[in-house]
């Protein structure tokens, strides 16, 4: 993570799937604003502003009135109960590549930051909502090539090592 960029007021977005064709992709943004923010080119602002954190909002993301680019379900996520601590929105779309990136571009034109690598979960530790052995350990669980080493990681993830460390303490 580049630190001279980074500033955590800012309202971030970034891709969390891969860019390739799928079923489904993903783009995630997190921060005070995000929520307003994805507002402005949602179908159905109003039922995004008003929702309710862990619920699920369907609509369309739209560049104009008259374009739309996808159908798309939007989870709501209200601070503190989010994966960051922040207000976040996860964009449900098409998984193909020009939608997805369609949709990361329009976030970047209305005010979110590209995301640095590692920035959510940076941004989980910094707002008390995982510790550092869990947070080393999303890295450990996404680059894991094994059964085993995925196994070690989500024992990891999960609070094992912490919990041991806490007990020696």
């Amino acid at each position: 993570m580049n630190a001279s960029v980074y500033t955590p007021e800012d309202s971030i977005s970034s891709i969390a799937t891969a860019l390739s064709p799928a079923a489904l992709g993903i783009v995630r943004v997190s921060g005070k604003d995000s929520i307003e923010l994805v507002s402005k080119v949602f179908s159905r602002p109003k039922a995004l502003l008003e929702a309710a954190g862990n619920t699920l909002v369907y609509g369309w993301i739209q560049s104009s009135k008259e374009e739309k680019i996808d159908e798309v379900m939007c989870a709501v996520y209200r601070a503190p109960k989010s994966f960051t601590g922040e207000n976040m929105v996860e964009i449900f779309c098409h998984g193909g590549p020009s939608v997805v990136t369609a949709i990361q571009n329009l976030m970047l034109k209305i005010g979110f930051r590209q995301a640095n690598r590692g920035e959510y979960t940076f941004r989980a530790y910094i707002n008390g909502k995982t510790d550092l052995t869990k947070a080393e350990a999303v890295k450990e669980i996404i680059d894991s090539h094994t059964d085993v080493s995925r196994s070690h990681a989500a024992g990891r993830l999960s609070g094992a090592l912490f919990t041991e460390i806490d007990s020696i303490k």
